[in-house]
């Protein structure tokens, strides 16, 4: 099939399937609902920032799980990406040897203040509600949501039409809990992993100097996106780019390559 989509040069082969990606920042009565200690770290970290989004994401016009358990029709997914997140994890060493096994832990949704669970509990009922108010909208697909109990008024439902007269969703505090749980074991990141070796002094835990050098060690440099300090809230190709251009110019330099 791709060989001949190839060969009849079809448009569909230039087309990601995300007609549309976001942005999104709360509303201060949103911040406001989520109570002090993410209220304080949005003043911190977002408020005088307007550049900087809460979060970002792409609808994809599919099913983006298995297609083979659902019946044949038309679907969409969303998305949704913390850009800031609070959490941190660790990798470390447990030996001197390749093979010896790495100490390591994701970190999600690890902040003392526990701010990005938060996020993306806002973030899920903010786009379910968007989502609510489009003229595709014919319903949802229940396998992808929490597990909301009949009757309550969080529970996925299909519909033959759009809604009318559209109201936000209520969720009671057992759909909450329920909501948290799913977010909790289904959190994973995506193809933009980085930071595991960031540039920072080493008594602020960094492994990197300003010339790539690792901390304690002599000839040996890192030079990808693992350096970064924190996260870039972006696709990360341009700044892999940049820190790659970067490399051989220090590399060049250090090796007085430079004519």
């Amino acid at each position: 099939m791709f060989r001949e989509l190839i060969k009849n040069q079809d448009k569909r082969l230039g087309w990601n399937a995300q007609d549309v990606g976001y942005r999104i920042r709360p509303t201060d009565d949103e911040v406001a609902a989520l109570g002090p200690a993410f209220q304080e770290a949005w003043d911190k970290h977002y408020r005088d920032f307007p550049d900087r989004p809460l979060a970002i994401g792409a609808a994809i016009d599919s099913f983006t799980g298995d297609p083979s358990i659902l019946p044949v029709g038309q679907y969409i997914s969303v998305s949704a990406f913390t850009t800031y997140p609070f959490s941190r994890g660790y990798v470390h060493i447990t030996g001197p040897a390749l093979e010896d096994e790495l100490d390591f832990e994701t970190g999600y949704f690890a902040d003392a203040g526990g701010n990005d669970i938060k996020k993306h509990i806002w973030l899920y009922k903010k786009q379910r509600e968007i989502f609510r108010r489009m003229q595709l909208y014919r319903g949802e697909v229940a396998i992808s949501h929490p597990p909301f109990p009949e009757g309550s008024e969080a529970a996925c439902k299909e519909l033959g039409a759009p809604l009318s007269d559209v109201q936000d969703i209520k969720y009671s505090a057992e759909d909450d809990a329920i909501l948290e749980k799913w977010l909790r074991e289904r959190v994973e990141t995506t193809w933009h992993s980085l930071g595991t070796c960031k540039m920072a002094p080493l008594e602020k835990k960094g492994v990197v100097d300003a010339n790539l050098s690792v901390w304690g060690v002599q000839g040996l440099k890192v030079a990808d996106l693992s350096i970064a300090p924190e996260n870039v809230a972006a696709n990360t190709n341009n700044t892999a780019l940049a820190i790659g251009e970067k490399a051989a110019d220090i590399f060049i330099q250090e090796l007085g390559l430079r004519k």
